[in-house]
């Protein structure tokens, strides 16, 4: 199966984008006043990746200074800006995986779904800063391990 990028994180997981969607993160017949907070928007997009891959842990990673969300069974998503003009334009969710390889040998794939905001659409899959943020990633942490 060919994948869209690969990434090493540091604790050593050589993970693969499978599947990578993008949508604009507003309509774009919203005006900026009428622009919804950046909590809901975040929701609608994690229901989304939800939705869209049931089976797989959905983790958002946007910027540090804003607070933590919950997902519908408690767990933390990650965190939303303060202010929803601090949205990049595109919303991206991305499927990833990893071999377990001897770290688990009964559940030999790790998954993951990542939502992330950036400001140009594909054909630039990820942005650079959105890179950096992933290498810092605690695949470990996050991932769920499973039969593919």
């Amino acid at each position: 199966m060919p994948y869209l990028a690969s990434l090493t994180f540091p604790d050593g997981w050589n993970v693969r984008l499978r599947c990578l969607l993008c949508a604009p993160t507003y309509p774009e017949d919203v005006r900026s006043a009428e622009v919804p907070r950046s909590h809901l928007v975040l929701r609608r997009f994690t229901d989304l990746a939800e939705q869209l891959f049931p089976a797989t842990p959905v983790h958002a990673v946007v910027p540090p200074e804003a607070t933590t969300l919950s997902s519908r069974d408690g767990s933390p998503i990650g965190k939303t800006f303060p202010t929803p003009s601090q949205l990049p334009p595109v919303c991206c969710i991305g499927d990833l995986e990893a071999d377990a390889g001897t770290r688990d040998v009964v559940l030999p794939t790790s998954r993951l779904v990542i939502i992330w905001f950036q400001g140009v659409p594909p054909p630039v899959p990820i942005e650079p800063q959105v890179v950096d943020v992933l290498s810092r990633f605690d695949w470990s942490a996050h991932a769920t391990n499973c039969l593919y």
